[in-house]
């Protein structure tokens, strides 16, 4: 169920609505109740964050996919639409710049760049392109994960990150992003939460 057909979900519209009014009342909040605030410093990033796979819906391609539409799967629901930020990222960031954010961190879909081993997708990268113009015309500071633990499918079938070219396949792809997107990009992020590989080795 989609976000504005489910009632006990605030829609993005709403939460638009709602950050607006919030920052009314601050404004006029009494004075004392601002006295001890500081000012954050110069250059300091106010920001959001997204998972690409989780959020955009439909990335038909990706391992993760094929893994929540296995029966029996370790998934509780499948993403299906998700909340079809592929679609509405525009509006995701209206919401965060309606907050005050001046940073917005979203992924960039390997399975959508590289459907298929060495064929890389220009409309995938042209839609990406658009997504940071939007971002970056918002105000928002566009910082790109470009791997969020989903990969595509082909590359996991062959054994993902344990064959011995990984390294070499997975920097194709990161340059291939960075040709064309770099220009449009502020700060990239290689892995998301690169340091889960450890913590995951420490639990007892």
């Amino acid at each position: 169920m989609r976000d504005d057909q489910n009632p006990l979900v605030v829609g993005r519209r709403d939460l638009i609505g709602g950050a607006s009014i919030g920052a009314a009342l601050g404004a006029a909040g009494p004075a004392s109740a601002r006295s001890d605030r500081r000012p954050a410093p110069p250059g300091f990033l106010w920001g959001t964050a997204i998972s690409a796979y989780q959020s955009e819906g439909n990335n038909t391609n990706s391992d993760a996919w094929l893994m929540e539409n296995l029966q029996p799967s370790m998934f509780k629901e499948r993403s299906g639409d998700a909340c079809d930020s592929y679609h509405r990222y525009e509006e995701d960031f209206a919401i965060a710049a309606a907050l005050g954010f001046n940073c917005h961190r979203f992924g960039i879909e390997w399975a959508r760049i590289e459907p298929s081993e060495g064929h890389f997708s220009n409309a995938e990268l042209d839609h990406y392109a658009r997504m940071l113009e939007a971002c970056r015309a918002r105000g928002l500071s566009p910082m790109v994960t470009l791997n969020h633990f989903t990969t595509p499918l082909w590359f996991a079938k062959r054994g993902g990150f344990e064959v011995g070219d990984a390294p070499e396949l997975f920097a194709r792809y990161c340059s291939r992003v960075i040709e064309r997107l770099g220009g449009l990009i502020d700060r990239v992020t290689t892995f998301n939460e690169a340091n889960i590989r450890l913590l995951v080795d420490l639990m007892p």
